[in-house]
């Protein structure tokens, strides 16, 4: 798969500078992924499923991002820890330990994205 440089944004929208050092404020990349701590809390629990959406429909090559959140459809493990990898990056560790979570838990991008919200909100 060719890598794919994302521009990073602002939450106004702004792109900053490729490789910039972004201590503080709430910058996404071009998927809507958090790219700072800040943009990881901001984040409704509605913009963390269209973040992995958009981010799932580039790994998958898939045209339509609302598809893959509609659908429903099962994710794969190594998509699942990819998308966690996503949000843990901000923060330096990892915020899910996957292994005290039930499988089940795993099964769509809801419930991925449910379970990410959450840890968000307990993250020190």
């Amino acid at each position: 798969m060719a890598k794919q440089a994302a521009a990073a944004q602002t939450a106004s929208g702004r792109p900053t500078a490729q490789g910039a050092s972004v201590s503080t404020g709430e910058v996404f990349d071009l998927y809507g992924m958090p790219m700072t701590v800040d943009a990881a809390r901001s984040m409704t629990a509605a913009s963390v499923i269209s973040a992995m959406s958009k981010a799932l429909s580039n790994l998958r090559r898939v045209a339509d991002p609302a598809a893959i959140a509609s659908a429903g459809s099962a994710l794969d493990s190594l998509e699942v820890i990819w998308l966690l990898a996503k949000f843990d990056k901000p923060f330096g560790r990892q915020l899910i330990d996957v292994t005290k979570v039930d499988r089940h838990r795993w099964s769509n991008l809801a419930d991925v994205a449910g379970l990410v919200h959450e840890s968000i909100g307990s993250a020190s």
